[in-house]
């Protein structure tokens, strides 16, 4: 069903960042799930606040990195060095980008670890 598991998460790093703890970062993966940072994001760039975009997506990167979720936080690091950088040219296709490999990220997730 998918083909670059390891680019989506990268579960080896993830572990270790958690310490070896399996069940804490399993958990850790299903409450990513809630996070309310991407919605957030979202809603700022379609009103094109991009100062509120950029504070989401900062924070979206941050656990995007921190769960080793590789394929969404490369992404997330370009759109925030763009929004850092005040540019505003490739916005709307880096955000498309982003909203794929944030969907599969999330379809991954439930796909290997709950029952939704």
């Amino acid at each position: 069903m998918y083909e670059n598991e390891k680019e989506i998460i990268n579960f080896e790093t993830g572990l270790n960042r958690f310490v070896g703890s399996k069940d804490l970062y399993i958990t850790c993966l299903i409450k990513f799930i809630e996070d309310k940072s991407f919605d957030l994001a979202k809603e700022a760039m379609f009103l094109k606040s991009y100062d509120k975009a950029f504070e989401n997506l900062h924070a979206l990167k941050g656990l995007s990195g921190n769960l080793s979720l590789d394929l969404l936080y490369d992404c997330c690091c370009n759109i925030v060095d763009e929004l850092r950088s005040k540019k505003h040219n490739n916005l709307d296709k880096q955000f498309s980008d982003l909203s794929n490999k944030y969907y599969k990220t999330i379809e991954y997730i439930k796909f290997l670890y709950t029952n939704k």
